[in-house]
């Protein structure tokens, strides 16, 4: 085997599995039917492709789109995953030896974006029930502001690994008050915005800087990601310097693709999320009837500081 790679995904791509793991198109080609001439289109930054990292034409009107279908102020590829966009927030946004709170059941690349902030993280833990990780409690959130006042940033997780949503609306209230900079890992909730049977945003509810997995739960590559500006208060020139210093200076023009055609398939197949919800309310109902296998349901919501499921 000279291609150990590619044998070893054409053999699993040939077996009847279905990819309960992302990403987010499940190798379903209804999903992406006019996307495989990708192979022709692999290019790199010349006259007539732009510059992701000072973006003048094509990719600063797909970049325009994006934010304009997500109702936020700006918007930006990330072709290195949502962890290059949480890092560069985190530098943008903290410098060395201040302060930010953090939800402690956050991803690494929270900690290692600390890391290279050179900041100080003061930690929030989640709620615990059934031995999950929950919500955070917005009363812990205020508790630890009045003991540590210098605080210049929180971030957390919503919704988590598990589909819990916090009380993003008022938690973001709370901080605004507190002129602190609410960051939130909104990475598995890129879909939430194309359906109102899902929870609202965190861009809805007045988070900061919100960063989304496009991989994860819509019909994108692996690896493609997008932050989201939504606030006046946040340093856009260091956010868009952190992100240039984090990401590739040859980014893969298939990612931004890819997202761009994730952008313009879900704002133009709203359908299909309704659709998709009525299914997953019917296979919910099926799933309570497993005798060795407990669904989570709405019982978790009772003094969980979970808000909503994704």
């Amino acid at each position: 085997m000279d291609r150990p790679i590619y044998n070893t995904l054409k053999n699993l791509s040939n077996k009847k599995i279905y990819p309960f793991h992302m990403p987010g198109h499940k190798r379903n080609k209804k999903f992406l039917n006019d996307f495989y001439d990708f192979i022709d289109l692999d290019f790199t930054e010349i006259d007539e492709t732009d510059n992701m990292h000072k973006p003048e034409t094509i990719i600063k009107q797909s970049k325009e789109i994006l934010a304009n279908t997500f109702s936020t102020k700006d918007s930006y590829f990330l072709v290195n995953g949502s962890s290059s966009g949480i890092m560069a927030s985190i530098m943008a946004c903290v410098s060395p030896n201040e302060q930010i709170l953090v939800a402690r059941n956050c991803h690494i690349s929270v900690y290692n974006g600390i890391v290279l902030s050179g900041a100080l993280p003061i930690y929030i833990e989640p709620t615990i029930k059934y031995n999950i990780p929950c919500g955070i409690d917005i009363k812990n959130v205020e508790n630890a502001i009045k003991k540590s006042p210098n605080v210049k940033v929180f971030i957390l997780t919503s919704p988590t690994y598990e589909g819990f949503v916090s009380d993003i609306e008022n938690i973001a209230k709370l901080l605004h008050k507190n002129n602190i900079v609410l960051i939130v890992d909104e990475a598995h909730g890129a879909h939430f915005n194309f359906s109102s049977n899902f929870p609202k945003t965190a861009i809805q509810c007045g988070a900061d800087i919100v960063i989304q997995s496009f991989h994860k739960t819509l019909p994108s590559f692996t690896q493609c990601g997008v932050l989201h500006l939504n606030s006046n208060i946040i340093n856009k020139n260091k956010l868009e310097k952190c992100l240039s210093i984090i990401q590739t200076t040859s980014p893969s023009y298939m990612f931004m693709m890819s997202i761009e055609y994730a952008t313009n398939f879900c704002k133009n197949n709203i359908n299909l999320f309704n659709e998709y919800t009525l299914f997953l309310k019917e296979i919910r109902k099926e799933l309570k009837n497993l005798k060795n296998l407990k669904l989570i349901d709405s019982d978790i919501l009772e003094n969980s500081n979970i808000i909503d499921f994704d």
